[in-house]
C-alpha cells in the first residue's frame, strides 16, 4: 500500500469510527476500556469514534495493536 492509498483510505474520520465502535463492540470493551489500552483519554477516544477528530496513525496503530489486528485491515473495511 501506498501512502497516498493510505492518506486516502484515512481520509473520512467518520467511516474508520463507525468501523473502531463496531469492532470495538464487537470484542465486549467499553470505550474507556479500549482508551486505556491505546493510552488516550476516554473523551479523544470517543470524538475518533464519533468522527469529530481526525484519528492520527498513532491512534489507529495503537487501536488495532490493542485489538490484535492489522492497520491495512481496519483502513480497507472502511471503505464503502
Amino acid at each position: 500500500m501506498t501512502v497516498a492509498e493510505l492518506n486516502e483510505l484515512c481520509a473520512d474520520p467518520k467511516r474508520i469510527g463507525a468501523r473502531m465502535r463496531a469492532l470495538r463492540k464487537a470484542r465486549g470493551l467499553t470505550s474507556l476500556q479500549l482508551a486505556e489500552r491505546i493510552g488516550i483519554a476516554r473523551g479523544n477516544y470517543c470524538r475518533c469514534e464519533r468522527g469529530i477528530h481526525q484519528q492520527s496513525l498513532w491512534i489507529l496503530a495503537r487501536f488495532c495493536t490493542a485489538l490484535e489486528m492489522r492497520l491495512v485491515d481496519l483502513l480497507e473495511e472502511s471503505i464503502p
